[in-house]
């Protein structure tokens, strides 16, 4: 049940961060998140911010999200998943059997789709699917019981590099 927050959990980060000074702002902004990913996905959570990161608890699992200035990449992220070089980390988070990863690069964008294309491939992931609408390209890959879906997209003069990798459990 925890997976249909990750998508959620992006959507409310900004909110969350926005404005959280610390004190009684960050915990009624805990409070409203929790209420959201409530009413979002009929579970309870537990959102604690602190040290700029964001740390939603339910259902015995945790899924922990750092955004821009605090973010890195998790010790654990899999090596065999091409992080473009010279890209900002924007955005790091980690659940159970997945990751999140958004990226922003000064390069262009038909530039990081053929690298993503070419060094994913180069790690024995199988392109799945890839979808260009010009200024966004996504890209699925699959490699054993792992999935990894790539969004690349213009974001005035730099490129937005946002990476979902999930674990199938066997």
């Amino acid at each position: 049940m925890i997976k249909k927050c990750l998508m959620f959990v992006f959507i409310i980060l900004v909110l969350l961060f926005i404005g959280c000074g610390g004190g009684s702002q960050e915990r009624a902004a805990e409070k409203a998140a929790e209420k959201a990913i409530a009413k979002e996905t009929g579970e309870k959570a537990d959102v604690d911010l602190s040290k700029d990161k964001v740390t939603i608890k339910s259902e015995g699992k945790e899924i922990t999200i750092a955004g821009e200035g605090t973010a890195s990449l998790p010790e654990d992220f899999p090596k065999d998943i091409f992080v473009y070089p010279g890209a900002g980390i924007k955005m790091s988070g980690k659940q159970e059997n997945s990751f999140m990863l958004t990226l922003e690069s000064k390069d262009d964008l038909k530039k990081v789709v053929s690298e993503y294309k070419d060094k994913m491939k180069a790690q024995e992931w199988k392109e799945k699917t890839t979808l260009d609408m010009g200024e966004q390209t996504m890209i699925e890959f699959e490699k054993e019981n792992r999935s990894t879906i790539i969004n690349i997209s213009k974001a005035d003069d730099k490129t937005q590099i946002h990476i979902m990798i999930n674990t199938e459990e066997k």
